[in-house]
């Protein structure tokens, strides 16, 4: 096995590759850029680039692909990731500028005019796009690194992110009815947080944005509807050390110091528990 020195060297090694003409075999165009990268790394990491890049269809043999539904910074930081196992989730256009020559196609070309959604405006956002493009292109180590920024970028309570976590998510991203992560992330998000988005935008606003997301007020409302139908409150803790969960009612978490009975530890992380079959988990 290799030593973690070595790992190292090979992303510094291949980080000096990273939007660079140097051998470099193929490219995709997306919005009004063009990103040359090099079929070994991106084919290594995705499967739908290692079919992409094969002789059998017509991008393997023009070694060009256009990724037309595609955000150039969403697929810039998909790139980052293939090179380097890594990406800034900054929404910055400077992020995304090639380290040799920039290779730009003229504005209005036929590369973008698919696109309809917006662009991804903060790093919430620019990891939930991450996170469905890699699904799409079959990244899955990617996919589980945007999910764990997602997370870190999740205890927010300022009305414009939580905003736009929940357009993006609900509204723009398409994922699978299975894949529920994202959609669980932001929905625990407003529960949490909800009582100061209502401070900050108003109730008006707060109806403006169910009526374009129902499926986001259905959720909040079935969780919502369970918790005050009866059941005692109580705080679920998350030992840090063993992983063990215990659950203390909401007074008790108040007067104690978490103790774990099991290792014991008092590292601990909290969810909310709203009733005995509704839970809410803090993820970050």
């Amino acid at each position: 096995m290799a030593s973690s020195k070595a790992v190292q060297s090979f992303r510094n090694a291949a980080k000096d590759y990273l939007f660079n003409d140097r051998f470099s075999d193929f490219t995709i165009v997306c919005e009004d850029q063009e990103f040359k990268v090099h079929r070994c790394f991106i084919c290594a990491q995705s499967k739908w680039f290692e079919r992409c890049c094969s002789g059998i269809f017509e991008e393997g043999k023009t070694n060009r692909v256009h990724l037309r539904e595609e955000h150039a910074s969403v697929i810039a930081n998909m790139i980052s990731f293939m090179y380097t196992f890594d990406y800034n989730d900054s929404t910055s256009s400077d992020t995304f500028k090639s380290t040799s020559t920039e290779h730009t196609l003229p504005k209005g070309s036929s590369s973008s005019k698919h696109l309809t959604s917006p662009a991804p405006s903060n790093a919430l956002q620019m990891n939930a796009w991450v996170y469905a493009t890699a699904e799409k292109y079959e990244i899955l180590d990617l996919k589980a690194l945007a999910l764990e920024k997602f997370k870190q970028h999740a205890d927010v309570t300022n009305a414009d992110d939580m905003l736009g976590a929940a357009w993006a998510v609900y509204k723009h991203i398409s994922l699978l009815e299975t894949d529920r992560q994202l959609h669980d992330t932001v929905r625990d998000m407003w529960l949490l947080g909800g009582k100061e988005l209502i401070a900050n935008i108003g109730p008006e606003a707060l109806e403006d944005c169910f009526a374009s997301i129902p499926k986001l007020m259905g959720e909040l409302l079935t969780m919502l509807i369970g918790a005050f139908g009866g059941g005692a409150k109580t705080v679920r803790q998350f030992c840090k050390t063993c992983n063990y969960y215990e659950l203390f009612t909401t007074s008790d978490v108040v007067s104690k110091e978490f103790v774990c009975s099991k290792c014991p530890s008092k590292e601990a992380r909290e969810s909310v528990r709203l009733t005995g079959q509704v839970a809410v988990k803090k993820f970050w």
